[in-house]
């Protein structure tokens, strides 16, 4: 396998809620026991963390649905072969302690998003030192809000 071959991928997994603290290391060693008999080659990972979901997921497991609102959200990076994905896909489709999975390309180095912060400058709503500001009636200010109301 020549290294232009290969492909940094990061698929990031969500976990059933019901494993314990042990079963989701377990699960994190098997997943990436896959990756490798898949001849994938570790770079980094995150461990799974519990998390609330933003949504209800459901998935079918035997024949019978499973709905759940919390999950272990955990990642991993890997180099791998570009035909390797479907098998790794498709293990992970099987997988019945996996609620869903994202596999996506990516680059060897840390990708996490930073908040953007805003450069716009914002309208202050307080009056500056000094500036008069006209007090309103009731009256004028129901008056603009009906005109307002009527465009």
């Amino acid at each position: 396998m020549d290294d232009k071959d290969l492909t940094i991928y990061e698929v990031g997994y969500l976990l059933v809620p019901e494993l314990s603290e042990g079963d989701v290391s377990v699960e994190t060693g098997n997943l990436k026991d896959v990756i490798a008999s898949l001849g994938g080659l570790m770079v980094s990972d995150g461990y799974p963390k519990q998390i609330e979901l933003a949504y209800p997921m459901r998935k079918s497991v035997a024949n019978v649905w499973h709905t759940y609102t919390k999950g272990y959200f955990g990642w991993l990076k890997f180099e791998m072969t570009s035909d390797q994905t479907a098998a790794l896909k498709e293990k992970l489709d099987q997988n019945k302690k996996v609620i869903r999975f994202l596999l996506i390309k990516t680059s060897r180095e840390d990708t996490m998003s930073q908040k953007r912060v805003s450069t716009r400058p914002t309208k202050s709503k307080v009056p500056a030192e000094g500036e008069v500001v006209a007090e309103v009636s009731e009256v004028e200010l129901e008056s603009a809000l009906k005109d307002l109301v009527k465009e």
